[in-house]
């Protein structure tokens, strides 16, 4: 009796941590929390006992408990191989990142067995690493290794669910002997095939905004022409000219919209968001203060985005004293603060007032007029001269410039002749905004953060532009914020807030945040002979010739 007893305990603990890591491997954490509580692992025998560790380190490192994971890793014993790959796997994880973790798991030999447990969780490492990493690592590496980050990338750059799972088939059938075509990852068998049937673009038709309109409409388009006719949505056009806000939003309701993307204004989103809207609405602006409506969700090209990724830039790069030089702008001035945000406080700002300043302001930022007075006082003070050689101060790591691209073609020669050509530089994308070849050719070697679409592998954009006619500035980043709004359309439409997996758009690595604002990490590049280019790595804070930011 006793043994029946025991028995059915253990088949019952087995059948719960089955069920918990069956829900995790379909990214439901808290299902898979609730049912690994569940799970008495003491009347497991020791494999199942590993294998239930292995389960609560993975869930307390998603939930931000890295030392309770390394706790439970440090407790497995008498594990079967399996979990003992991907005990490795999470430790790398845990100590690097979870794109180390995924190439740990890529390149280990697993029996057919056990592949369904490896890939699975390889596959949710990948889900997790940004989507610009797939771009610049799918065609590195072995075949095996290729496959899996173009795998990433493709379900990355998909346009709805149904898309989504469309690329997976082509992928599949595209990679017949992967291990991942042979036993495709579950989550990916289990994409929703649902999404809204009818999206309202509320838009400006007319005013001051309507090129503006327009261009996001016609990104939008371009888009959804993308998308396999069967499966497309439908789309109607309201004119945000055409009445107040509450009538157009009246107007697609009773059109039968199920989604809505817009509108534009942040008026009329302010408007939007305080009649507390029953549907799930995309806005195409940023609320400033107020609290977002529970179905309301934002998507903007806020410049705090570009500050953001090029904050992390430097952190990552080890500039930990930085020193800004900003022009007049609204938006210069909104950025500095952006960084100030991040918890970076620059060793000193200087702000260049007017194009006839620059070499005063740089020489003054790089301490060299201060330097001279020193210079002077002392041979004053001896009655000798004294050999003076200037040079660039030495507690500044990077600079970061944020000027327009007239300014910064003023910009790059007092830098140099103010001895800052070896300090690396950093710029956002602003500066380049409507940049032509003489000011890409000034920039030799700059950092900048830029829309992904500059990248190389980034399909569709050349049609876009084409298509439209237009060029690299703020209407082309608006084409782009329209394509972008049908990507998060389905995550926005069943509610996906603060998921784990981002989308890869032309403006941005995409996440629907918690707060339900679209968050956006711009792409690293470099300009080299007059192009942009993917960065390849910046020693940060060397001041010779190894550590030159830039070639003026």
């Amino acid at each position: 009796m006793l043994e029946e007893t025991t028995r059915a305990a253990a088949d019952t603990a087995n059948a719960s941590l089955a069920e918990a890591e069956r829900l995790l491997a379909s990214d439901d954490a808290v299902g898979a929390t609730a049912a690994l509580s569940l799970t008495d692992a003491s009347v497991l025998p020791p494999p199942g006992r590993a294998r239930a560790a292995l389960l609560g380190a993975e869930l307390a490192r998603r939930t931000g408990d890295p030392e309770h994971a390394q706790e439970l890793l440090s407790g497995i014993e008498r594990a079967d191989a399996t979990t003992k790959l991907l005990a490795q796997a999470l430790r790398i994880t845990l100590e690097r990142d979870p794109a180390s973790g995924a190439r740990t798991l890529m390149v280990a030999a697993v029996d057919a067995g056990s592949r369904p447990r490896v890939h699975d969780f390889l596959w949710s490492l990948l889900e997790e690493t940004d989507p610009l990493l797939a771009l610049a690592e799918n065609t590195r590496g072995s075949p095996n290794e290729q496959g899996w980050w173009q795998l990433r990338l493709t379900t990355a750059m998909s346009l709805t669910a149904a898309d989504r799972a469309a690329r997976v088939r082509r992928w599949v059938e595209s990679h017949p002997d992967h291990p991942a075509a042979k036993v495709l990852p579950r989550v990916l068998g289990e994409q929703p095939d649902s999404g809204p049937t009818h999206i309202a673009l509320l838009l400006p038709d007319g005013g001051p905004l309507a090129a503006a309109g327009r261009a996001v409409r016609n990104g939008f388009m371009a888009a959804w022409l993308e998308l396999d006719p069967a499966a497309r949505p439908r789309v109607t056009f309201h004119d945000t000219e055409s009445g107040d806000i509450a009538s157009v939003l009246a107007a697609a309701r009773a059109a039968g919209a199920d989604l809505v993307i817009g509108p534009l204004q942040r008026e009329h989103v302010a408007a939007l968001n305080a009649m507390m809207p029953e549907i799930p609405v995309l806005a195409l602006n940023n609320l400033v203060t107020t609290t977002p409506a529970p179905q309301l969700h934002q998507f903007g090209l806020a410049p705090e985005d570009e500050m953001a990724s090029l904050a992390q830039w430097l952190a990552d790069s080890g500039a930990e004293r930085v020193l800004v030089l900003r022009g007049p702008h609204e938006w210069a001035l909104r950025l500095e603060r952006a960084l100030e945000e991040t918890g970076q406080k620059p060793v000193g700002s200087y702000l260049i007032p007017e194009l006839r300043t620059v070499t005063d302001t740089v020489g003054s930022a790089m301490l060299i007029a201060a330097s001279e007075a020193r210079h002077a006082e002392l041979e004053r003070l001896t009655g000798l001269p004294l050999a003076f050689a200037p040079r660039a101060r030495q507690d500044v790591d990077a600079i970061v410039t944020l000027v327009d691209g007239l300014e910064i073609t003023a910009l790059v020669p007092a830098l140099k002749f103010h001895y800052a050509d070896k300090i690396p530089a950093f710029a956002p994308a602003l500066t380049l905004q409507d940049a032509g070849a003489s000011t890409l050719v000034a920039m030799e070697g700059f950092h900048v953060v830029e829309l992904p679409w500059s990248l190389p592998g980034m399909t569709g954009r050349r049609d876009l532009l084409e298509a439209f006619n237009t060029g690299s500035g703020s209407l082309a980043s608006l084409y782009a914020l329209g394509a972008d709004a049908l990507r998060m359309a389905d995550r926005v439409w069943r509610g996906q807030r603060g998921q784990r997996s981002r989308t890869l758009g032309y403006t941005g690595s995409l996440i629907l945040a918690e707060d339900g604002r679209v968050r956006r990490t711009l792409a690293r590049m470099e300009i080299v002979d007059g192009a942009r280019v993917p960065d390849q790595g910046l020693p940060a804070g060397s001041h010779d010739d190894s550590g030159r930011a830039f070639r003026p």
